[in-house]
């Protein structure tokens, strides 16, 4: 026997509001699969040529941009390495 998807006024109304959170969430996954491996590619680079400096990607919330409203936004944060941490 098929199952049937049956929702009440109330959950077509939580959905509505969950939404805009799961599509926010798909982009900032979408972003960190794209940016992911050209970070990876830099730091290879950046260790062949012991500028003793790695990148790291990082989540930043519109409030933490100084932004009113827009979705959470990947950006890559340069770190310098301690020489104490270097093999």
């Amino acid at each position: 026997m098929p199952s049937t998807f049956v929702t009440t006024q109330s959950q077509d109304i939580q959905l509505k509001f969950q939404l805009p959170h799961f599509v926010d969430e798909f982009l900032l996954k979408e972003d960190m699969i794209e940016i992911l491996p050209a970070i990876e590619e830099a730091n290879s680079i950046s260790e062949e040529m012991d500028k003793k400096l790695r990148f790291e990607a990082a989540v930043v919330s519109a409030e933490s941009r100084g932004e009113l409203t827009g979705r959470p936004q990947v950006t890559i944060s340069p770190l310098i390495v301690p020489s104490w941490y270097l093999p």
